[in-house]
C-alpha cells in the first residue's frame, strides 16, 4: 500500500471512530472481524460469546479524552503491524478495555482488494494505548 493511501485510511478511521464517538454510537460491530479471526484466536471466541459489550458510563470518558484530542493535548502517532490478524488482536484488546474503536474496510476502488482491512483506529490515554501498543514500531 503506497503513503497516499496509508495516510487516506488513517484519516477515514480516526474521522469515523470520532465521528462514533460524537453521535454515541458505542457498539464495537465484531461481526466484521473476518472469519479466520473469530474461529482461530481465543480473544475472537470471546467476543463471539460475549457479543456486544455494554460501555455503560464510558461515553463520559470518551467525550472528555476526544476533546483533549481534539485540543491538541494528546498524541497521534501511527504504527505498523505485521498482519491481519496483528491488527485485529489489538482492535479487540482495545476494544475490550472500552475504548472507541474503529476498523477501516476497504472498497475496492483502487488497487487495494475489496474487503482488504487496512487500519484500524482507537482513542483513549497514554497510559490505556501504551498496553495495548508497546511492542509496535512507528511507521
Amino acid at each position: 500500500m503506497g503513503k497516499g493511501k496509508m495516510v487516506t485510511q488513517g484519516a477515514h478511521g480516526a474521522v469515523k471512530c470520532i465521528e462514533n464517538i460524537l453521535k454515541k454510537r458505542w457498539q464495537f460491530e465484531y461481526t466484521n472481524l473476518p472469519d479466520c479471526y473469530l474461529e482461530n484466536k481465543a480473544i475472537g471466541r470471546e467476543m463471539n460469546a460475549r457479543s456486544i459489550l455494554p460501555i455503560g458510563d464510558m461515553d463520559k470518558f470518551w467525550l472528555d479524552w476526544y476533546n483533549q484530542w481534539n485540543d491538541a493535548l494528546y498524541t497521534k502517532i501511527t504504527l505498523k503491524v505485521d498482519s491481519a490478524s496483528d491488527l485485529f488482536m489489538r482492535i479487540v484488546d482495545a476494544y475490550l478495555k472500552r475504548l472507541p474503536v474503529f476498523v477501516v474496510k476497504d472498497a475496492g476502488k483502487t488497487p487495494i482488494e475489496p474487503n482488504t482491512y487496512t487500519a484500524g483506529v482507537f482513542l483513549g490515554t497514554v497510559e490505556i494505548v501504551d498496553v495495548i501498543t508497546k511492542t509496535l514500531k512507528l511507521l
